[in-house]
């Protein structure tokens, strides 16, 4: 079974039906070697650093800050909206609106507020980890006498 006309295009005929046929679309990851080199892939070291971790909780905080303003521009913005409506229906609908937009806003602030502290968290734990897996393996030579 070949591919779809638009897969094709991106990646080739697909494999044929015969037997030992290696034609066609292949899936490899990043950091694998090219198949039937034996090899291990990656590189000669693995460095995990914080700063992304750190980066993603700052934008969090920020995100928790900028909720933090629309709940209170949402509440001002409807203050005193209700008296110059009585008598209508739009009052009742209103503050149906703004109180399902408030636990909105609301859900997300805690959302972004959990975030923060897992992403600190994160970064903070990988960036630990990575020293000491370094200094475990930093007396560790192969090849030489310890």
């Amino acid at each position: 079974m070949g591919l779809s006309p638009e897969w094709e295009k991106l990646f080739g005929p697909g494999p044929s039906s015969g037997p030992g046929s290696d034609s066609g679309a292949q899936m490899t990851l990043a950091s694998a070697s090219a198949p039937g080199d034996g090899g291990g892939g990656g590189g000669d070291g693995l460095d995990v650093h914080q700063g992304p971790w750190t980066t993603a909780a700052g934008v969090s905080g920020e995100l928790t800050g900028a909720t933090n303003a629309a709940v209170t521009r949402l509440e001002t913005s409807h203050e005193g909206v209700v008296a110059t409506l009585e008598g209508f229906m739009l009052p009742a609908i209103l503050g149906e609106v703004r109180t399902s937009w408030k636990e909105r806003l609301e859900d997300v602030r805690a959302e972004c507020t959990r975030m923060e502290a897992s992403l600190r968290t994160a970064g903070k734990e990988f960036g630990e980890v990575d020293h000491r897996v370094k200094a475990g393996f930093d007396g560790v030579h192969p090849g030489k006498e310890q």
